[in-house]
């Protein structure tokens, strides 16, 4: 019995110097109902860690040797460049329960997992609601045309076992708002984000008279490289317990950010001319106001821009990770 003890012991601390020999940081946030973990694992690459259930996005190997981190229970992916989908990863990470979802392009390339297009929600777990948004550069609006199919919301689970939050702000957070509302109010009135500030017309924010109107900003070339078409690839919301955090995949500051509501986290790429440049960055920020927004995908942009563009936005924490 003390042989079988000792030899549990020995694997638990190898596999314990293996993981924390990699050298991850990691952020934690306190929900309503437990504890969650973000490790940022390297440009795209990120592991969300929910009492014990383990969440991976973009899980890269370039990053991390993920045959030595925990099995996963969900993976997500956003699009199908390398730096965003690797096939090896995802085969290291997988269990017989794993939920896999991808965009429908990389869904084709791999040959599994489940397919969400932008407009779909899906309650994947007891614990995790997902939401398959925008992601694009500018310019690619008539890149593809928009596929007809109406949006698609599936629950994988049954709905008896599912965690329900007693007020309306929480019941918001997990993505259960009345469709249209913020629609039809931004055709009688000029729209402005939770902190009061408009997001264009003549009324400025409270806070910095001299703030920027959050608009599309467009800094490429003409005639650059359409590398995110629109309709192709995803970004996600996840509603995780009391916490609402948007990946926003490779895009630039798009309109349809305007349409984010109560992001408590963000991630937002920032490096063109493949996604944005820092003041893209910050305007896209503006355009829904998260609490706290990790610029991530970022390679070797200066990054420190980003933070003193939004250092007047004291609404906005803006948090370095080593995401290049």
């Amino acid at each position: 019995m003390k042989t079988l003890s000792s030899i549990f012991i020995c694997c638990f601390l190898l596999v314990a110097t293996v993981v924390s020999a990699q050298q991850f940081e990691k952020d934690s946030f306190v929900t309503k109902r437990g504890q969650l973990d973000i490790t940022f694992v390297g440009h795209s690459s990120l592991l969300l860690t929910y009492n014990g259930s383990y969440v991976y996005i973009d899980p890269v190997s370039t990053y991390a040797d993920y045959s030595t981190l925990p099995k996963a229970d969900v993976i997500l992916i956003t699009h199908e460049h390398a730096d965003h989908f690797d096939p090896k990863a995802i085969a290291d990470l997988k269990k017989e329960s794993t939920i896999l979802v991808l965009n429908l392009a990389t869904q084709h390339k791999l040959g599994e997992g489940i397919a969400m297009k932008n407009g779909d929600a899906q309650q994947l777990t007891p614990y995790l609601y997902i939401e398959a948004v925008p992601a694009y550069n500018h310019g690619a609006e008539s890149a593809v045309k928009e596929p007809r199919e109406e949006r698609i919301e599936v629950s994988l689970i049954d709905e008896t076992n599912l965690i329900f939050l007693e007020d309306e702000k929480s019941e918001k957070k997990k993505g259960k708002r009345k469709p249209n509302d913020d629609k039809r109010e931004m055709h009688t009135k000029p729209p402005v984000n939770r902190h009061g500030a408009a997001l264009y017309g003549e009324q400025s924010p409270p806070h910095r008279e001299e703030e920027p109107i959050p608009i599309p900003i467009k800094y490429a070339a003409p005639k650059k490289e359409i590398y995110h078409p629109r309709y192709r690839d995803n970004g996600y919301v996840l509603a995780i317990d009391d916490k609402r955090i948007y990946i926003a995949g490779d895009t630039e500051d798009i309109l349809e950010m305007m349409e984010l509501d109560e992001i408590d986290i963000a991630f937002l790429p920032v490096n063109q001319p493949y996604t944005m440049t820092p003041k893209q960055a910050a305007n896209a920020a503006r355009m829904f106001n998260p609490t706290i927004l990790y610029p991530y995908h970022y390679g070797a942009t200066r990054i420190e821009e980003l933070q003193n563009l939004l250092q007047y936005d004291k609404h906005i924490e803006v948090r370095i990770k080593q995401l290049q």
